[in-house]
């Protein structure tokens, strides 16, 4: 994805809706918009993190239902 910038200038709107620029147009680079891809590794250790949280907030929860029978 190519980002401009509008340089001496302004962006306006045209009466169809287009953006206009009033001065010149600049391509931006090195600009990231988004984070790299995971690698495979780094996917299974996230869905690893998951179902660890999981499994352990369904462990308390069957926990408090067992110690505490009455507790809602």
């Amino acid at each position: 994805m190519e980002l401009i910038a509008c340089i001496n200038g302004e962006w306006q709107q045209a009466s169809d809706g287009a953006a206009l620029c009033t001065g010149t147009l600049q391509n931006v680079d090195g600009v990231p918009l988004s984070l790299p891809p995971l690698t495979y590794e780094e996917a299974l250790y996230l869905i690893g993190l998951a179902f660890s949280v999981f499994a352990v907030a369904a462990t308390f929860k069957w926990l408090r239902r067992f110690i505490f029978p009455d507790f809602h």
